[in-house]
């Protein structure tokens, strides 16, 4: 299982992930990621992969794809910094205070 929560600030919308990025999970985190990046062209838009515990290669593919786009991925794990590097060929570190506001992305 995957939660999504999308929290903004004035210049850094975060696509937090929670649970296993895996399966059906990447389609939705997908699109809400997709939802942010469209809808917030003004701002920095980074992925928090600090509570994320499993990905598997289709969330690997979706993080490339959103690391292509300019999101920034988070994390701050040895294991997950593994797997970011291997996405961008750096380790992205933790923004500092994340979130004024916070809502769930909705569904379609």
């Amino acid at each position: 299982m995957l939660r999504v929560t999308v929290n903004s600030e004035l210049d850094l919308a975060t696509v937090k992930l929670a649970g296993q990025l895996a399966s059906v999970e990447v389609d939705e985190a997908g699109r809400c990621a997709e939802e942010v990046v469209s809808t917030v062209r003004s701002k920095n838009v980074a992925v928090d992969l600090t509570e994320v515990t499993f990905i598997d290669e289709a969330g690997r593919r979706l993080l490339a794809a959103l690391a292509n786009e300019g999101v920034r991925l988070i994390s701050d794990d040895p294991v997950m910094d593994a797997i970011v590097n291997q996405i961008v060929g750096r380790k992205m570190t933790r923004p500092p205070a994340l979130a004024k506001t916070e809502a769930a992305c909705t569904g379609s």
